[in-house]
């Protein structure tokens, strides 16, 4: 049988204890060669466990491919095939990334030679799709699959996997909604309900929120940034990161604390679902020409109620590569005026624009941001509601503004757009 076996595939007895002693070793056998010997001791702290346990690790430190998915496969060949897996994400398509990783390495060439060793030509049973998969060498009948994956909030009655490894299910999402942290947090609650009697869940991730999941989960082993030596995480690499993400926003999911918020300009936002009817709305855009900024565009429309809504989005992009990306979502919501701040380009990009979405106007700002910021779009801050389905990413910026911030453009265009449109309260600026 081993004659048969390419060179490269070709392994001896010792070379597969070590795989199981191992099984960041394991992972580099499937090609992942970052994984060290911490994965090892993430991946039998968790999948070895007899109880509920959880695991923080800071971003970029491959914790969901080491756990899922070296986890898995190493779990199933050489610990236990007759094992059911749940994985458990955000959404059903996440979840189901996952499996299709791990199926995708089962049809590897070096599994598929790997499982020859003990006389297995085959390895698919019979379940086999990108959201779940059975072993040929699962011998029980049962109705799950040895993986399978869900969504948080599908539904789980009639599940009983004898493992559950919930991973990333608190996401940016839960850090800007509480109606989403408080779903995720009944979800994790009935997690309960589809555990076996010698089951287990295991939680992986990262915290966003003071209040989020993470507050009712067992209490998990940290390791945040610094704590462990992940290769190519450089310093410069996380210098980058805490720009880009903001002080707040870096500490949770890079040193796995939340920071005090007392000095937090603005707090949650008000949401509400998108009306299908507006007097008016408009939008304006504060554009990008360098990679340490991004392109914001704020949108905000005036009901039949005359209540103003606001939604956004930032792309890390040049504003020239953000045009028909502000085009398609201004058709989309029926968009009227767009203007665009022209300080910087002297007007080449009003002009661009002009000829996609003929009402735009330029715009040359002269206002210092931070008192435009707090003179319109903080004083008028309860008076907006932001649209349920708004891109976190903008709220976000919103959230983490401080006048030392980084990142300024969605505050700046929504408190711009606030201006032009003469929304709500009047600033002290226009008592001048």
């Amino acid at each position: 049988m081993r004659s048969t076996i390419p060179k490269k595939y070709r392994l001896t007895d010792k070379e597969i204890e070590n795989f199981i002693l191992w099984p960041h070793v394991f992972g580099h056998f499937l090609g992942y060669d970052l994984l060290d010997e911490i994965h090892t001791r993430w991946i039998k702290y968790l999948w070895l466990s007899k109880t509920s346990r959880a695991l923080q690790a800071h971003r970029k430190s491959y914790k969901t491919t080491a756990v899922l998915i070296v986890g898995t496969i190493w779990w199933l060949t050489f610990c236990n095939p007759e094992e059911t897996i749940l994985f458990l994400r955000k959404s059903w398509d996440q979840a189901a990334e996952i499996v299709k990783a791990v199926k995708n390495q089962f049809e590897s060439e070096a599994v598929r030679y790997l499982y020859k060793y003990y006389d297995v030509d085959n390895i698919r049973g019979g379940t086999w799709r990108d959201s779940a998969i059975s072993l040929a060498t699962k011998e029980k009948v049962t109705p799950e699959p040895n993986v399978g994956c869900l969504g948080v909030g599908g539904n789980i009655t009639g599940s009983d996997p004898t493992k559950i490894f919930a991973d990333d299910i608190v996401t940016i999402k839960d850090r800007v909604s509480r109606a989403e942290r408080e779903n995720t947090k009944l979800f994790v609650k009935e997690l309960i309900n589809i555990e076996t009697v010698e089951g287990v869940t295991c939680y992986t991730g990262t915290p966003w929120h003071k209040d989020d999941a993470w507050s009712i989960i067992p209490k998990p082993e940290k390791y945040p940034v610094g704590k462990i030596e992940i290769q190519g995480f450089t310093p410069e690499k996380k210098l980058d990161y805490k720009k880009r993400l903001g002080t707040s926003l870096y500490a949770a999911n890079y040193e796995l604390k939340h920071i005090a918020d007392e000095d937090q300009l603005f707090s949650e936002p008000i949401y509400g679902k998108w009306p299908d009817r507006f007097k008016r709305i408009n939008a304006w855009c504060d554009p990008s020409y360098e990679g340490k900024a991004t392109t914001a565009m704020a949108m905000i429309g005036i009901d039949i109620h005359d209540k103003a809504w606001v939604r956004g989005w930032v792309w890390w992009k040049h504003v020239d590569q953000c045009y028909n990306l502000m085009v398609q979502e201004m058709k989309i919501f029926k968009c009227g005026t767009f203007y665009i701040e022209t300080n910087a380009d002297k007007g080449y990009s009003k002009k661009d624009m002009a000829e996609k979405w003929t009402p735009t106007i330029g715009r040359n700002e002269t206002t210092n941001k931070h008192i435009k910021i707090v003179s319109f779009l903080r004083q008028n801050w309860k008076e907006l509601t932001f649209a349920d389905d708004c891109q976190p990413e903008f709220i976000n910026q919103i959230m983490d503004y401080s006048e030392d911030a980084e990142l300024k453009d969605a505050p700046d265009a929504t408190a711009s757009l606030i201006r032009e449109m003469r929304i709500g309260k009047k600033s002290i600026l226009e008592r001048f």
